[in-house]
């Protein structure tokens, strides 16, 4: 179920992606940029945009580790 993303916390977040939380505040921050496409997608998915909303199409890719 799709959460109001500007209620949600870091932790939350986190835990409900399945990504850790030091990830999440990482992309916050913008120290990291891009991540894999499955893990937009279930960041995405949590807050309940299209992954484009979050993530540059050309930042997706599958060189980054969550």
């Amino acid at each position: 179920m799709p959460i109001d993303p500007r209620k949600i916390t870091q932790r939350s977040l986190a835990r409900r992606a399945e990504i850790s939380q030091a990830f999440i505040s990482q992309l916050a921050s913008g120290k990291k940029v891009s991540c894999k496409p499955e893990t937009a997608e279930r960041i995405a998915e949590v807050i309940g945009v299209d992954v484009t909303v979050l993530f540059d199409p050309g930042k997706v890719t599958t060189s980054c580790a969550a």
